[in-house]
């Protein structure tokens, strides 16, 4: 992203589609500090993501701020719990509702 031309970016996981926008900009809010070191060298996609990026930042000398954690999809429990998510917040990751929903639809006939 930066090698790109940005000069913020918030790691957010990929796989937590119903974060609303409020949550991302409180993250840019909490920026101050152009930092791209801290994003090098990090385990993407692993379990080690968020604890290599805040020892990345304490080795930067930068203070960290983690918003409220939202679950994610890692299990087939996960898809159950967001099919309920999606009823009760309808209009939210429409495309991912819509394939959950194809999904889950022909299991319950």
């Amino acid at each position: 992203m930066f090698a790109g031309g940005y000069e913020q970016v918030v790691v957010i996981g990929t796989d937590t589609p119903w974060m609303n926008p409020q949550t991302v900009r409180k993250a840019f809010g909490a920026l101050r500090k152009f930092a791209p070191e801290v994003f090098r060298g990090i385990p993407w996609s692993t379990h080690r993501v968020c604890s290599s990026t805040l020892h990345a930042a304490t080795r930067a000398n930068l203070s960290a701020k983690l918003l409220r954690k939202d679950f994610d999809l890692d299990r087939p429990g996960d898809l159950l719990r967001a099919c309920r998510l999606f009823k009760k917040y309808p209009k939210r990751a429409l495309h991912l509702a819509n394939v959950l929903a194809a999904l889950v639809s022909p299991i319950k006939d």
